[in-house]
């Protein structure tokens, strides 16, 4: 399973990245090892569509599973991209430039999952 992580690089800047998700077939089904988690909350965002807000960073290292509507995130670079329902990914740029956030098309809602402090993603890269 593909989970698009964005994080600060060396520049201070957010920067994409893809990382792989290893799956195991279990009979009609594939599933991940687990991964621990410290708790989930459920968002609601409220901001008008096309309104991107400021540069913000990630406010803890979390899993984000979009439950409902599409959201862009657009990095300093000016890249973008986008993920509608059931879709998920790695917000990781805890610190530096931050990240824009764009709601495309409403209503959009997330499952945020937030990660221990000893994630490492760096075993998640192809």
């Amino acid at each position: 399973m593909r989970v698009t992580r964005f994080f600060t690089g060396a520049d201070n800047e957010t920067h994409f990245e893809e990382l792989e998700i290893p799956m195991e077939t279990a009979g009609a089904a594939g599933r991940s090892e687990r991964i621990s988690v410290e708790n989930v909350m459920f968002v609601d965002m409220n901001r008008p569509v096309g309104e991107a807000g400021t540069y913000h960073n990630a406010p803890q290292r979390q899993l984000v599973v979009m439950l409902s509507g599409v959201h862009e995130v657009t990095v300093a670079s000016g890249e973008s991209r986008r993920w509608g329902a059931g879709e998920v990914f790695l917000p990781d740029d805890t610190t530096g430039h931050g990240h824009l956030t764009t709601v495309i098309e409403p209503p959009v809602r997330y499952l945020f999952i937030k990660l221990p402090d000893d994630f490492d993603a760096g075993a998640y890269r192809g």
